[in-house]
């Protein structure tokens, strides 16, 4: 489940840092995600939802590899 922190983040701009439970990008909860060379990938201490921020997408949720 999604935590409010981490639901007000998606579809914010690129430009908006993020929210203090996000842990750094390439951290250990991010292993099975995937980004583009231009995206970092944000894993959340609270709910465990990744993050993915990209610099002209903004942010949005992350699509778990197959």
């Amino acid at each position: 489940m999604i935590c409010k922190a981490c639901s007000g983040q998606i579809g914010l701009a690129a430009v908006w840092r993020p929210h203090s439970r996000l842990r750094a990008p390439g951290s250990a909860g991010t292993m099975g995600f995937s980004a583009s060379p231009n995206q970092k990938l944000y894993a959340c201490s609270d709910c465990e939802t990744v993050l993915v921020k990209g610099r002209n997408t903004g942010w949005s949720a992350a699509i778990r590899l197959a």
